[in-house]
């Protein structure tokens, strides 16, 4: 039996870690042995993992200080593979590899357009994209969520390891099929006023204040309501602008969802107001529900899952432009038909079968 470790910080309400869950309780039922392999073991999700997966608690304060714990775990459990997400992640478990004596073979997972995180960094992790440059090349496999991030990750780190891939994140149609039909109570859905979402982390890169600041402008010529699903540190600055606006009572930020599915498919329009993104799973989920969907065409997945339907994207920040899509979609009476075979969770799988063996 192939032992399968997937490593990531804990299990808390980002796309890396669902889209993580979802997989290994698809391989933990075709005779795989899997460990979830975390930093922390905490996290939203956590209810979500298969009985059958064996969880691991490093018990580290912070990420840097998980280096020696996967060592330690690495040299006792000898997996086949360890699978690692998230940039800085994945140099840890780089390092961990070079102090191991195990012949794991180390896959790790990019979701994000890196020229653009690494904009963002502060403090001692500037070192990370130096890290990155000096270590990625020794991966067995480097799996990309889209052509983007692959695109961008070889220019940016100038990589020449022959083994990176693009792999989609695994989306669940059934499951989402299932839920998405469960009634939401909230009064926003008591009447027939049309109801924007926006879905995520309440973080700068999801950009939450252009999309209140375009649905403010939205309001002054159409009624309609606007609802925000997701937790961050950015949640009170969001309230304080909210509450400030002249349509506070029109606006509800409803905190983290299990299953957003239900509450898009009572929505009338999803708006991904990104900055940048990897492959975001929650536009393709909105598609999946029939829900109109517009997106910031945001480095690098937007434009990825909307290849054929330009319609949809606005220019990444662009106010205006945003207003001008939400007033032309509040309008129009007809959804658009999405292509989404290419996101199904069966040939997704596959494709990780194929390149674990299992």
């Amino acid at each position: 039996m192939k032992k399968v470790s997937f490593f990531l910080p804990s299990l808390n309400g980002g796309g890396a870690e669902r889209v993580t869950v979802n997989l290994i309780n698809n391989l933990v039922e075709l005779n795989v042995d899997v460990h979830l392999v975390l930093i922390k073991k905490q996290g939203v999700f956590l209810q979500d993992v298969s009985e059958k997966v064996k969880i691991i608690d490093l018990g580290s304060k912070r990420a840097a200080f998980s280096i020696f714990p996967l060592v330690s775990y690495l040299n006792n459990e000898n997996p086949d593979y360890l699978i690692s997400s998230l940039n800085y992640l994945n140099v840890i478990a780089l390092l961990a590899k070079k102090f191991s004596k195990v012949k794991t073979k180390f896959y790790i997972t990019e979701h994000s357009t890196i020229s653009q995180r690494l904009k963002n960094l502060k403090g001692t992790g500037k070192l990370v994209p130096m890290l990155m440059r000096n270590l990625y090349n020794g991966a067995d496999r480097i799996i990309c969520v889209s052509k983007g991030i692959q695109d961008d990750l070889i220019s940016t780190l100038k990589l020449n390891n022959p083994n990176i891939c693009v792999i989609y994140n695994p989306i669940d149609f059934k499951k989402i099929k299932r839920l998405k039909n469960e009634r939401i109570e909230h009064p926003f859905f008591c009447d027939e006023i049309p109801v924007i979402i926006g879905v995520g982390r309440l973080i700068p890169e999801k950009n939450f204040e252009l999309l209140i600041n375009a649905f403010l402008e939205v309001r002054k010529y159409r009624i309609c309501k606007l609802i925000i699903l997701g937790s961050g540190p950015l949640e009170k600055k969001l309230k304080d602008i909210i509450q400030n606006s002249d349509h506070s009572n029109d606006i509800a930020l409803v905190g983290f969802q299990k299953n957003p599915y239900a509450w898009m498919n009572q929505s009338e329009v999803f708006v991904l107001s990104s900055l940048t993104e990897g492959l975001p799973t929650v536009l393709i989920e909105a598609m999946s529900v029939g829900c109109k969907v517009i997106s910031t065409d945001c480095p690098s997945g937007p434009s990825e899952i909307l290849y054929n339907l330009k319609e949809c994207l606005v220019i990444n920040n662009d106010i205006e432009q945003l207003k001008e899509r939400l007033l032309w979609n509040l309008e129009k009476n007809e959804n658009l038909e999405y292509d989404l075979t290419r996101f199904e969770y069966e040939s997704i799988i596959n494709k990780y079968r194929k390149i674990l063996g299992v």
